[in-house]
């Protein structure tokens, strides 16, 4: 895997994709004050958006719940967005070198989307959690 710095689009990417996040927190889930999204949010929000998802398109989700997936790890698991590229393409994911850990949020929602499974972003981030803290 080959890891490149994340341009100044992706980080707007990024502010823009939060925004949107917190929207879409907002609007499923009412009674959230504006705290920090964290995976437990985005498992409720999620489970809430697949048995209504008229109001945000699947790309929406992918990009907005993707980006706060990977901002929280960010924060909490000390690690950065990068680019990665390897044999299957070029994604957007978050990194850590010591030890070496790389998760790819965008992937991560996009797969759920498409087989309608729900609770997942806590286990990512404690999978993840673990196996950095090893």
């Amino acid at each position: 895997m080959k890891f490149t710095a994340i341009s100044e689009d992706d980080k707007n990417f990024i502010e823009i994709a939060m925004d949107m996040a917190e929207e879409i927190v907002y609007h499923y889930k009412k009674d959230w004050e504006g705290a920090e999204i964290s995976p437990e949010v985005l498992d409720q929000v999620f489970a809430q958006w697949l048995d209504n998802p008229s109001e945000y398109g699947n790309n929406q989700v992918i990009n907005s719940l993707g980006v706060a997936l990977g901002e929280y790890m960010r924060r909490h698991l000390q690690m950065h967005w990068t680019i990665v590229t390897d044999q299957y393409g070029t994604v957007m994911a978050v990194h850590r070198e010591q030890p070496d850990w790389t998760t790819f949020p965008f992937d991560t929602v996009s797969k759920r989307v498409q087989s309608r499974e729900g609770n997942f972003f806590a286990a990512i981030y404690k999978m993840s959690e673990s196996e950095i803290n090893k």
